[in-house]
């Protein structure tokens, strides 16, 4: 169990970090609101077909450790490269590269996760916070460390990474299940129809998410806050997501997933309406506190369902779905978010965020409340 735990504390106190701080830097080396967003997209696009590819792969793999190291190693020699140069065009094609080995580590090493501690009997939670509580505590060192050097991020995030690859080589190995003895159509994933839904929901709630990390570190800098001051909004965000890891299984056998994933919908709206109303760079510290009801809702809730609701051979793949309707919605969010500041400023984007995300709860609610979950 404690190799779990620390194999999540290191996943999320590096990758993860390093592309919350990515707009800080790329503002940092004068690129615009547009390039941002582009830039911040091109991973959710080759996400798309490198997940997929991938998680095939890993289903069918005599060792899901192995394939996630292999693409760990290859994806630190990348992120090695991105200071290198501050060109666009450079940039663009480094991000490009990262993005493509980088894509499916998350699906595979919730893979691996989730299937030993069944095997275990054992709470994806205690794991799941250990990701959340070292990120928090990272994400606050990487800040006041950009002060010294704004390419520190990159050099934490590598070395967290080689940590990680040491970590998950001694994890008792998790074979793919999925061979020439036990075919099982792809298909057979779509055949549950609330799960389809709650996938076109997420397309949605990683819109919202990031629209709101690509940007918000940003509208903080412009409202006055300071650059160095990030890593504490996203101390504080990262821990506000412990109460509701350490009640979620509760949480969702109380309420069921459906309620769950609605009124963090909820949330997302308001979180917006507050940032429209932001006069200062203070309100900024109770806004990160809602963090806590939005991201990791979906994360932990449909992370955990399709666990417990896909066939083993196709556990990996299913959590690959899960990944890309997540790419899908960030590179809408962050696409569009980018020409929505652009075209009407940051706080009436805000606005219009907020509006949405209302409108999906009030669509959402009418398509799943006939569906029992």
């Amino acid at each position: 169990m404690k190799k779990y735990i620390l194999q999540s504390a290191l996943f999320w106190a590096g990758i993860p970090i390093m592309w919350g701080f990515l707009p800080t830097y790329f503002d940092g080396i004068a690129m615009t609101s547009g390039q941002i967003g582009i830039l911040m997209a091109i991973n959710p696009f080759v996400s798309i077909i490198a997940q997929p590819f991938f998680g095939t792969k890993t289903d069918k793999a005599s060792s899901k450790n192995k394939i996630f190291n292999i693409l760990m190693l290859l994806t630190v020699i990348g992120i090695l490269l991105i200071p290198m140069h501050k060109d666009y065009r450079y940039v663009i094609t480094i991000i490009f590269i990262v993005s493509i080995f980088q894509a499916a580590l998350l699906p595979i090493s919730e893979s691996i996760t989730l299937e030993s501690l069944e095997h275990m009997g054992r709470s994806y939670g205690p794991v799941r916070t250990a990701g959340t509580v070292s990120y928090a505590f990272v994400a606050m060192l990487v800040g006041l460390m950009m002060r010294i050097d704004i390419k520190m991020i990159f050099y934490v995030t590598a070395f967290i990474g080689i940590a990680n690859i040491i970590v998950v080589a001694q994890l008792p190995t998790v074979r793919g299940h999925h061979d020439r003895h036990h075919k099982v159509s792809y298909k057979v994933i779509f055949e549950d129809r609330m799960l389809k839904n709650f996938i076109s929901l997420t397309v949605i709630a990683q819109m919202m998410v990031s629209f709101f990390m690509t940007f918000f570190a940003v509208y903080f800098v412009a409202q006055g806050g300071l650059s160095s001051q990030v890593g504490w909004l996203y101390f504080i965000a990262a821990l506000s997501e412990v109460p509701f890891l350490f009640f979620a299984d509760r949480i969702i056998e109380r309420f069921g997933v459906k309620k769950t994933l609605l009124f963090s919908m909820l949330i997302f709206g308001l979180r917006f309406v507050i940032l429209y109303f932001s006069q200062s760079p203070i309100w900024f510290y109770s806004i990160s506190l809602l963090h806590g009801m939005t991201y990791i809702v979906f994360a932990y809730s449909l992370a955990v369902y399709i666990n417990k609701t896909v066939r083993k051979e196709l556990r990996t793949t299913g959590q690959t779905v899960l990944a890309v309707a997540s790419s899908l919605g960030k590179i809408f969010g962050s696409l569009l978010g980018g020409v929505l500041i652009d075209k009407m400023g940051y706080q009436h984007s805000m606005l219009a965020a907020a509006f949405f995300c209302f409108l999906t709860l009030i669509i959402y609610n009418f398509i799943l409340n006939n569906r029992r979950t």
